[in-house]
């Protein structure tokens, strides 16, 4: 097993060279290599599949320092940790995903679960995905459809892709299975189609399915409760909490940033840095305040998800994510105060930590969805009636 100080200790040894790679329109592909090369990937991935079975917490301050270089391809890692673990860490594993976990954690492959799609909305709010899965006779599936915002579609191994199953069974209704899909695969081919002012480099691209046929064992489950799997709890808590380590990451890029800008010579005139003038006093200070509650937020609800995974610690874990983000976007903000109008340049980069949150914002489920789950918590609105 790989230990989270040499894991974080190879990431700093190619840390210069990734974020060298991180250039506006680049592709990922040496990103993607030199953090393969690192064993990051397989950190998550259980220790009796090859893996290095790291806690929560371990990962995402991995999480944070890749995204604090990079954030598409933080975006891109925190994705195949949140599935993998989400769909690794089962008893009575069926035996296609114990193969995947093994070959994944000795490539530090990436796995993603694509369930997102343009007509059908997104899933947090109860949208039934349009793809279709149908059972073939001898024993395979067929699945056709179009997946939406696939982040690192161009450099999976494999995806984890729900379907609706039909012909749906009269008294049972709609059902939603999930699929193994081995990546690159016969009808499975990227769009790219991922144009975006935020996490541009994210390879968030369609993935399209056309008559792509699996055999008979590649259906691993159906999907219960609107959406909810039975280790929903799990998901909850890795989904907020891995998102939130990579707001955090790009805080903190953002304010290595600004703390370097700081350090520079006055160009008024003046003797001394830009750090000695109060303006710059104040916003640093603010700056860190924000990046302080941020981590101290997120801290608190990794130690407690390591605990226990219940309806609790996945509550907690995504009102810390809303947390989180604000804080975060609030240090980036302070951040471009310190460096001043040179932020809004492209050749800074600091402007991609700005905009790189201002799309994750966007991860589901969104803000409202969060605070009404926690309103309806803490007033006892829970019953289908609306009264405690």
């Amino acid at each position: 097993m790989t230990s989270y100080i040499h894991l974080l200790k190879r990431l700093e040894q190619v840390a210069p060279d990734i974020a060298a790679d991180a250039n506006e329109g680049a592709g990922r592909h040496e990103g993607i290599r030199l953090l393969r090369g690192t064993g990051v990937p397989s950190a998550l991935i259980p220790t009796a599949f090859g893996g290095g079975g790291l806690k929560f917490s371990e990962a995402s301050a991995l999480l944070e320092r890749v995204a604090a270089i990079d954030g598409s391809l933080g975006l891109i890692l925190a994705m195949h940790f949140i599935h993998g673990t989400r769909f690794f860490n089962r008893e009575n594993m069926p035996d296609p995903m114990a193969a995947t976990a093994r070959r994944l954690a000795a490539s530090n492959g990436l796995i993603n679960f694509v369930s997102s799609e343009g007509p059908s909305g997104a899933p947090s709010r109860g949208g039934l995905p349009a793809s279709v899965a149908r059972r073939l006779e001898d024993g395979g599936w067929r699945l056709s459809g179009r997946k939406s915002y696939v982040t690192g579609s161009s450099y999976l191994e494999a995806a984890l892709v729900s379907a609706r199953i039909e012909p749906a069974e009269p008294e049972q209704g709609p059902r939603v299975g999930v699929f193994l899909l081995p990546l690159p695969h016969p009808g499975a081919w990227i769009d790219q189609n991922w144009e975006a002012f935020g996490m541009s480099a994210s390879a968030s691209h369609d993935l399209v399915l056309e008559d792509v046929v699996l055999p008979a064992d590649a259906y691993l489950e159906t999907i219960e409760n609107g959406g909810l799997d039975k280790n929903s709890h799990l998901f909850g808590i890795l989904w907020s909490t891995m998102l939130a380590s990579v707001h955090c990451g790009l805080a903190t890029g953002a304010r290595a940033l600004a703390l370097d800008y700081a350090k520079r010579p006055r160009l008024d005139g003046g003797e001394g840095t830009f750090a000695v003038l109060p303006r710059i006093q104040d916003a640093a200070a603010r700056m860190e305040l924000a990046l302080l509650t941020a981590r101290a937020a997120l801290d608190r609800a990794l130690l407690i998800s390591e605990e226990r995974a219940d309806a609790e610690a996945s509550m907690l874990a995504s009102a810390t994510r809303v947390i989180v983000h604000n804080e975060a976007s609030r240090a980036v903000d302070y951040a471009t105060q310190i460096v001043g109008g040179a932020s809004v340049r492209l050749e800074h980069p600091i402007q991609r930590h700005y905009r790189d949150l201002r799309v994750a914002y966007f991860n589901p489920p969104n803000p409202d969805v969060i605070l009404n789950g926690l309103a309806r918590k803490i007033l006892g609105l829970d019953k289908e009636d609306g009264r405690p």
